[in-house]
């Protein structure tokens, strides 16, 4: 789940379906261990040294409704330190953990999720990525440079032949996750020969997983990527569902979230915003199956969204155990940067705050019409920009939602003699930036 907004909206995109797997090494499957989870909240004197940047970045995020952890600019070492995910499972002293996801929208944060267990925790992380299609450049540059102790594997790849180009995302990603429960099974079970199998974590959009997980006896989490209001929402939402009868956008009143400030129907996130569209159907299906997990883990703390966080745990909500890791935010490695090279030593090159960084997210796909616009404009103003561009697509704008990332050929769709004109003024990317560096 990708935060976007613009006001005050309330806005959730999702790009991928995520899993998180939890077993034990070095004891016989039949061996019965205790699975305690322990989530304390950050300690507030973890955040002293970064606090102008995390409450610029949450102003930021209380405007939109949302944020996104993914690129913000805060050391991770200020924001999770040794409380932040302390005793993560507690007593057992060695994991194997195990991750699935199609985009790196969700990848990224499960990966630091992964390395916290890893390098601060002593687990082990198998990575488990559901895809429909081959591994995009990016994906591999992110998981080939995953520490020891985590490793990965790619599930077959699910076909969308049967469904119409503009389906909407959300749709997508739940069949994704649906349409992968059987080569998930048999990787389980592998995993089940080797070592004792003790959790199972999912993103939002996957709990259809949890019957693995019965079937397999292990308890069964939520990584809620996005924050703690949005958490909110989404289990109110069931409740609003039985109680409003037309369009929430329609609404006269705000929407009153528990623990957070009243927001207006026609402002809710993308999948609510048309009840009788399949994609609020499906949403609705996955959070009103929040309640069967053991427990919902989102990346936020008690010191960026307090009131939300009390909610989400003393208030009356019908849920299970909540516990704010984050925000686990993306740590650049040196290891693995070579494919980023061209990119950085381009912006090494240009004055400070004057390049302009022009995506769309891991999904947002424009048409043709829009490229060319868009390319033009970006000529026409003479502002230096940094263009992450996909391949366009005249009848869906979430095209790139669980699909290959867009090669060269999207350089194809630009106006005549555009690239030459602009070589010195821009820098056109075909999937990805990195980010984090730049």
């Amino acid at each position: 789940m990708v935060g976007k907004g613009n006001g005050s909206t309330l806005r959730v995109t999702p790009s991928e379906v995520v899993f998180l797997v939890v077993t034990l090494e070095g004891m016989e499957a039949t061996e019965v261990v205790p699975f305690v989870p322990s989530f304390p909240v950050v300690h507030s004197s973890m955040l002293v040294a970064g606090m102008a940047e995390v409450l610029k970045w949450h102003y930021y995020a209380l405007i939109r409704l949302l944020y996104s952890v993914l690129f913000a600019s805060v050391p991770s070492k200020f924001m999770i330190g040794h409380y932040g995910l302390r005793t993560l499972f507690e007593p057992i002293p060695k994991f194997q953990a195990s991750i699935g996801d199609d985009r790196m929208g969700h990848l990224i944060p499960f990966v630091e999720l992964a390395k916290r267990l890893v390098l601060s925790h002593n687990f082990s992380v198998t990575c488990i990525v559901p895809t429909i299609g081959s591994p995009s450049k990016a994906q591999e540059t992110v998981l080939k440079c995953l520490p020891h102790g985590i490793s990965y594997v790619f599930l077959p790849a699910v076909s969308f032949d049967d469904l119409k180009e503009d389906v909407r995302a959300e749709i997508k990603v739940s069949l994704t996750m649906s349409r992968s429960l059987s080569p998930l099974r048999e990787v389980l079970k592998s995993i089940m020969i080797r070592t004792r199998l003790v959790a199972l974590i999912v993103d939002p959009y996957g709990t259809d997983a949890f019957d693995l997980a019965e079937e397999f006896g292990v308890p069964s989490y939520i990584f809620f990527m996005s924050n703690a209001m949005a958490l909110s929402f989404c289990l109110h939402l069931p409740k609003l569902d039985e109680m409003i009868s037309c369009e929430y956008r329609d609404l006269p009143e705000p929407v009153k979230i528990p623990g957070c400030i009243p927001v207006q129907g026609r402002d809710l996130m993308d999948p609510v915003r048309d009840r009788k569209n399949e994609a609020y159907k499906g949403f609705l299906h996955h959070v009103k199956r929040f309640t069967l997990a053991e427990g919902i883990i989102v990346n936020s703390c008690m010191d960026l969204e307090a009131g939300a966080v009390r909610a989400l745990q003393d208030g009356g909500l019908v849920k299970p155990p909540v516990y704010p890791v984050g925000p686990l935010v993306r740590t650049w490695s040196r290891i693995g940067d070579d494919d980023d090279s061209e990119c950085l030593r381009w912006l090494d090159g240009q004055p400070d705050g004057s390049v302009l960084y022009v995506s769309f997210g891991s999904g947002g796909t424009l048409s043709y019409d829009q490229v060319n616009e868009l390319a033009l404009g970006l000529e026409m103003s003479e502002q230096r920009f940094l263009w992450v561009l996909r391949t366009p697509n005249d009848r869906s704008s979430n095209a790139a939602y669980l699909t290959n990332q867009s090669q060269n050929d999207a350089f194809d769709y630009l106006p005549k003699g555009f690239r030459d004109r602009t070589r010195g003024q821009g820098l056109i990317l075909p999937s990805w930036a990195p980010q984090i560096r730049s």
